[in-house]
Order: C-alpha cells, then sequence, then structure tokens
C-alpha cells in the first residue's frame, strides 16, 4: 500500500497492490519483512513482483482532470 499526498488539493491517494497468497507455505517462502522507520528483510519472489508493479504504477501514474478533486468551481 501506498498513499500519496497531493497537499495542494488537501487529499491524499491510495495505491494498494494485491499479492495473492494462496496457502501457508507461500507465506512463509516470501521470509519476513519489517518496518521499524525503514523496510528491512529481504522479500520473497512474490513481493518482489508485486513492488515492481507498485514502482511502474507511481512512474506512469498521471492525474489527468484535477478538477476530480475539487477547487475552483
Amino acid at each position: 500500500m501506498t498513499v500519496v499526498r497531493l497537499q495542494e488539493q488537501t487529499t491524499d491517494l491510495v495505491i494498494t497492490i494485491n499479492v495473492p497468497f494462496t496457502s501457508v507455505g507461500m507465506v512463509a517462502a516470501e521470509g519476513a519483512l519489517e518496518w521499524q522507520g525503514e523496510l528491512s528483510g529481504v522479500p520473497g519472489e512474490l513481493l518482489q513482483a508485486g513492488m515492481m508493479v507498485r514502482d511502474k504504477v507511481l512512474e506512469t501514474f498521471r492525474i489527468c482532470d484535477w478538477g476530480l478533486f475539487g477547487g475552483d468551481d
């Protein structure tokens, strides 16, 4: 999950990427990630794939209609 703050529009965008784990074994195989001010640990293959999708979304995301956020009418 990534939150993008749009300060001038006084709103946030939330981007969520779902990485489907279909078994407990898949979760265990991914290893352990922890957040303590920064991400630590080594993500497994599925999490790496999800993070690559997230990075691509953030790289290519564009707002085409700023009017969606209200403002001057």
